[in-house]
This record gives C-alpha cells, structure tokens and sequence, in this order.
C-alpha cells in the first residue's frame, strides 16, 4: 500500500513509519522530517503539492503520542475525510472530536500492521460514507425524498450498493444514481465498473435495470 502518515507532533510518526516501511509499504508524508511545524505546516503549501492531489494514496495514518488536541501537524486527517480517504488513528486521541470522531480504525502501534489492512477492506467506512453522500446529492437534486438506506457489500473483489427509498423515482433518476454509485466506487476498487446498483423500496418493489 501506498500509506500517507500525518502526526500530531514532529517525531510522533517516527515508530509507525519504521514499522510500515519495515512492512514493504511505500511511505508518503504530510511534512518534512527535518522541518518544524511552525516553519511549514505542510506539503501543500510548498511546490511539490500535497500527495492527496493524485489518485495513488490508499489510507491515511494519524500517529499521535499524546492524547492532547488536535495540532496544525495534523491536516492531513483533515484532508483524508475531505477526499473519501480511509483515516487510521495510531496513538491516543481525545474523545468523540473531529476528525477522530468516526476514523476507519485506531490502533497502538503493535497493532498498526492489523489494522491497516482492515481499514482498506471492502467496503470501507470511507466508502460507505462516500456513497451514501452521493446518493443524497442525486436525489435532493432530483427533488427526490432522501434515502432509507444505504448498504454496501463486498462481493468477488467488487462492492455492490443497495438504495432503499420511501419510492421509486423516474428511469432517469435510477440511472444517475447506478452512474454515481460506480463513478464514487472508482475511488475505492479497481472492480468498480462490475458494482451492482440495487434500488427498492420499503415494500420490495425493484427499480428498473
């Protein structure tokens, strides 16, 4: 995997870099080892760009320390929930606040190798998530009700989505969510043109193919 490790303070991420790199994965970091945080808060900022920017990160590692709060070290927790990246915490965090509050896992570092490879399983809470918003956005567009659910499953290296709704829009509609679904998906599996896109209702009436 191609893992981008942020940390809370400068050397927080220095265990959880060697044991991951140790492990065969390929490491991208948020800042500079050499750099203080007060002299650049993160890659973004300088010419080489942020490493969210291309398509080629698989998960984000917030390692902390400490469980003070949240730190300008940080932003690329930030940054991997605003791009649909899966978020692992390794380390000590304050309770129920962003953006700790629903990361795909968190671990101590002995467990850091687990739960990587859990948090990139199909389907991901960054998936579900991620699915679930665009699902919302076609159908508020539409002028359609929000949906009842939404559920994802694994399936042969594919996810398959099901959207439960209170009734069944137009044709055009369906197919814009089925578009999305994959479009989202993309993201997340290389399968995403083999998803499944179920609609229905409460009732068990199907949507068209």
């Amino acid at each position: 995997m191609r893992i981008l490790i942020t940390e809370a303070r400068h050397g927080d991420a220095a265990g959880a870099t060697a044991v991951l790199a140790a492990a065969g994965h390929e490491i991208a970091t948020c800042h500079d080892s050499e750099t203080d945080a007060a002299q650049l808060p993160c890659r973004a900022l300088t010419a080489r760009g942020c490493p969210l920017d291309g398509p080629d990160i698989d998960l984000v590692v917030d390692a902390r320390r400490t469980a003070g709060p949240f730190t300008s070290r940080e932003w690329g927790a930030m940054c991997a929930a605003a791009s649909g990246r899966p978020l692992l915490v390794c380390g000590l965090v304050p309770a129920a606040q962003p953006p700790w509050v629903d990361p795909e896992a968190a671990c101590s570092l002995d467990g850091l190798l687990a739960a990587c490879r859990a948090a990139v399983a199909l389907p991901s809470k960054a998936a579900r998530r991620a699915v679930r918003c665009a699902v919302q956005t076609v159908l508020r567009h539409a002028g359609e009700r929000p949906p009842l659910d939404v559920s994802l499953r694994a399936r042969d290296g594919a996810v398959d989505v099901t959207i439960a709704l209170t009734e069944l829009p137009t044709r055009a509609v369906q197919s814009r969510l089925r578009a999305i679904c994959q479009a989202t998906l993309a993201r997340y599996t290389p399968m995403w043109h083999h998803t499944c896109v179920d609609i229905t209702t409460r009732t068990g009436r199907q949507g068209s193919p």
